[in-house]
């Protein structure tokens, strides 16, 4: 896993450090999660207890703009990274449940020929898009029908 995070930094024209490496493999570890900047300095703390709150904040900022990883920003103004992988063409989709706030990923995209209708009659390139749906996940739906139940 090392050399696959050095060739990347590398690759993309930056030098590959313990702390970068470090941050790379909370993801790497912690695939399909949603985490802030300072769950990801919690979990690097762990591997690296001298890591500081700030290389954390700009190993994360750098891996973003270089794309390793995905910005996401929720209705809660959080903004929470994911790892991006090579060959995804488009970002997964998500839920947000409006009462527990867990993110649930969705792989299915059908938006295809929307992009598809929308560079042909505007002319305009689309190279990525992201959508979010907010709800109630079963689990709170249950939860909230057995509190219903019980009155």
């Amino acid at each position: 896993m090392d050399n696959t995070f050095k060739e990347f930094l590398q690759e993309k024209g930056y030098k590959f450090t313990k702390q970068r490496q470090v941050v790379m493999e909370v993801f790497a570890e912690r695939e399909g999660e949603h985490m802030t900047t300072e769950e990801v300095f919690h979990y690097a703390g762990k591997k690296m207890p001298e890591i500081g709150i700030a290389t954390v904040y700009r190993a994360v900022s750098l891996l973003e703009s270089i794309g390793f990883l995905t910005a996401l920003t929720f209705e809660d103004g959080t903004t929470r990274y994911e790892r991006r992988l090579e060959d995804e063409k488009h970002k997964h989709h998500h839920l947000v449940c409006n009462v527990c706030h867990e993110i649930t990923e969705v792989n299915v995209d059908l938006l295809d020929d929307l992009e598809e209708e929308i560079e042909k009659t505007v002319h305009f390139h689309i190279t990525d898009h992201n959508l979010k749906f907010y709800g109630i996940c079963d689990k709170c739906s249950r939860k909230k029908e057995g509190e219903a139940n019980e009155v």
